[in-house]
């Protein structure tokens, strides 16, 4: 499921600060990132490195014994981020089947996994990395 708010929106429920929202050198760069075209698990691995260096970029430790990738872990918060793609998550049936029994298999083991649209992360960048910073402050209940 994915939840979108207007930026006007997501301030007045506290999600996103005034601060988020303003240019700096670093915003500067992700959006020159977005204009050139760049792929969108570039972007948002820019974005999340910059704002989260604790972050770990093509993390293959999910399961024990089985070598799943996620885009964008936060370890210690059994978090990943995953950017979804039609070619690498859908185009054929069996990688449809593949990417729901992986998804499991991490949830199994603890994980919370965030999905999100190339349109997310192109178009909604600001609202992408509220949603990741929510899930970061909200405690893994047991």
């Amino acid at each position: 499921m994915s939840l979108r708010f207007s930026e006007k929106e997501a301030k007045a429920m506290g999600i996103l600060s005034k601060k988020d929202t303003q240019r700096t050198k670093k915003n500067e760069s992700l959006i020159a990132l977005v204009k050139q075209g760049s792929d969108p698990e570039a972007i948002l691995v820019a974005a999340c490195a910059s704002k989260w260096p604790h972050c770990i970029p093509e993390f293959n430790a999910g399961v024990p014994g089985r070598k799943f990738r996620i885009d964008i872990a936060f370890k210690q918060a059994k978090l990943g981020v995953e950017v979804d793609g039609w070619s690498s998550h859908g185009r054929t049936l069996s990688g449809f089947k593949k990417d729901k029994a992986r998804q499991n298999l991490l949830v199994v083991h603890g994980w919370r996994i965030l999905r999100f649209t190339n349109d997310d992360v192109k178009n909604h960048l600001p609202e992408t990395l509220s949603m990741i910073e929510l899930a970061l402050n909200t405690p893994i209940k047991a």
